[in-house]
């Protein structure tokens, strides 16, 4: 992202690559340029695609070295590299400042915690309950307002690893749901069980050899 001392670019070009730009729908970081004002240029042209590649080949090269001969292998020591002098010293030695003004902007008023993230939609179940990466989660009653069901609400996972729900720019308050898992446990069982049966009964295989891994195993089914 191209951020840099609370700061934030007018535009950045890019090339075609999958985390930048796809055919169907947005990238989530397109999403965050989107939100942040940012405009993305897209490197079409082979002399567009050579400044982009030329700035990237400098960065994985001389960065990666640097990184490697200060023993730094965490992200949170790489970006406090980054910040102790790193990128004023990149600048110094490759910008063209040279009439030209700094069009930067002021990023303090974004929330950027929400905004540079992974961010996804899910819808309610009629229990208030969404599922995020097979969990099952509780809308509690402490929100002043709950969508309904079949609603969807914006889960955002900020950087810091944590989840949080979103209905309407509200974010409502939630609890990992164990009943749900357990039931949901429980009725997958339920129906292996009973497919195993209709199998044994169709096939007339024995119950052990009518698993349904086993009868497609074997293309019963």
């Amino acid at each position: 992202m191209p951020l840099c001392s609370s700061t934030a670019s007018v535009a950045i070009p890019l090339d075609r690559h999958s985390a930048y730009w796809t055919k169907n729908g947005v990238t989530q970081f397109a999403r965050a340029a989107h939100v942040l004002g940012i405009r993305i240029i897209y490197a079409r042209s082979p002399q567009a695609k050579g400044r982009v590649e030329r700035a990237n080949r400098t960065q994985q090269d001389r960065l990666v070295r640097m990184l490697r001969l200060a023993g730094i292998s965490s992200i949170d020591e790489a970006s406090a590299f980054l910040d102790a002098g790193y990128i004023d010293e990149h600048n110094r030695r490759f910008a063209s400042t040279e009439e030209l003004t700094d069009v930067h902007r002021d990023a303090t008023p974004y929330d950027l915690d929400n905004i540079i993230g992974h961010e996804e939609e899910r819808h309610v179940y009629n229990g208030m309950t969404i599922r995020v990466r097979s969990c099952f989660y509780q809308l509690l009653p402490a929100n002043d307002l709950l969508p309904v069901p079949r609603q969807r609400v914006v889960v955002r996972h900020w950087l810091d690893g944590s989840m949080h729900v979103f209905w309407r720019e509200k974010e409502l308050a939630v609890a990992p749901c164990a009943e749900r898992l357990a039931s949901a446990a429980s009725f997958t069982r339920q129906c292996y069980y009973l497919t195993s049966i209709l199998i044994r009964r169709c096939t007339g295989l024995p119950l052990a050899h009518a698993c349904p891994c086993n009868v497609q195993r074997n293309r019963y089914i």
